[in-house]
């Protein structure tokens, strides 16, 4: 598999080049078609009858996080691609132009921002209990943080070696100069994930009272949300 050349030391330009694959297939991934369902799903939830209007309101914050982590996805592998901001129907151009570097950014982090001021914080024992992986403010903030912190890094941030990809009209996908409140922007909101009062570094302490950094380390991927306030978003197995 691809996971296992990757971690033996044996992966080269050759796999690829051989007809196999382990990156991201801009095709063949269900991003697209999860981007879609989830526009969907924004666009018709309101004609659900009985349905009260804050559970309608909070799902559609958690449809734009799903959209959110799709273009995530995308946005780490390609920088700027076409911004689809609803569903398309048979009749519409969907031949876009990629967007901008800057363009996707925006669209992912206006996204996130939006559905932060609709969600809770975090999960209640309760609703853990019956719903766990359900997205919240919390989730939604630490992925703006995360595709904040990959728009700053030279990868994006005045990559000189992207000066040649450019729409068919010319437009540069890479701006070449590097822009240091880039990282102002992404520190900003890592500080506000780590300032989150409900969420902490999951730490397990040796008898003298000092923290066991090793245990700690270990058991932080065999405990569950509910004991565990280093878990921001889990998917539940």
């Amino acid at each position: 598999s691809g996971a296992a050349i990757h971690y033996n030391g044996t992966y080269s330009a050759d796999y690829e080049n051989n007809g196999y694959s382990s990156k991201y297939s801009y095709y063949q991934r269900p991003c697209w078609l999860g981007i879609r369902r989830a526009w969907l799903f924004i666009e018709n939830v309101d004609r659900v009858p009985n349905m009260k209007e804050a559970e309608k309101q909070r799902l559609k914050a958690e449809a734009k996080v799903i959209i959110a982590m799709h273009y995530c996805d995308l946005f780490r592998h390609y920088g700027g691609v076409p911004i689809v901001d609803h569903a398309y129907t048979a009749n519409e151009d969907m031949q876009k132009e990629r967007g901008t570097v800057q363009e996707t950014l925006d669209f992912i982090v206006n996204l996130l921002d939006e559905a932060a001021d609709v969600l809770p914080w975090a999960m209640s024992a309760a609703e853990n209990r019956e719903w766990e992986g359900r997205l919240t403010k919390a989730s939604a903030m630490g992925l703006k943080a995360r595709i904040l912190l990959f728009a700053a890094s030279p990868l994006f941030n005045g990559n000189e070696d992207f000066r040649d990809v450019v729409n068919k009209d010319g437009t540069p996908l890479f701006s070449q100069s590097k822009d240091n409140s880039k990282w102002e922007r992404a520190a900003k909101a890592a500080k506000l994930v780590i300032d989150m009062p409900e969420y902490d570094l999951y730490k397990e302490y040796l008898d003298d009272g000092s923290i066991d950094a090793l245990m700690s380390c270990i058991n932080l991927f065999l405990t569950t949300p509910t004991n565990n306030k280093e878990i921001i978003l889990a998917y539940p197995g």
